[in-house]
């Protein structure tokens, strides 16, 4: 059977929302918001997120953005993952 790729965005950048990114993306196309564009772009740039789960290769299929609105734009799964 052929999976389709639903457009997820994962809100938060941490340890928590890294791993959700991370497994979101052998199936989906992901974007990953941070509040800290440094974290954003190094995700972008390195393929790692340099605060958290700093041995993980990022998949290509993540990318990164500081922008709330770019992040949820076009996605029909949102995850939620920042600290409550």
């Amino acid at each position: 059977s052929r999976s389709v790729s639903t457009p997820t965005a994962v809100l938060g950048a941490g340890s928590f929302g890294t791993c959700l990114a991370v497994l979101a993306a052998r199936a989906h196309d992901v974007k990953i918001w941070s509040r800290r564009e440094d974290v954003a772009a190094a995700i972008n740039r390195d393929r790692r997120n340099p605060r958290y789960l700093t041995d993980i290769e990022l998949p290509s299929g993540i990318e990164a953005t500081p922008d709330l609105a770019e992040a949820l734009a076009g996605r029909e799964l949102v995850i939620l993952a920042v600290p409550s």
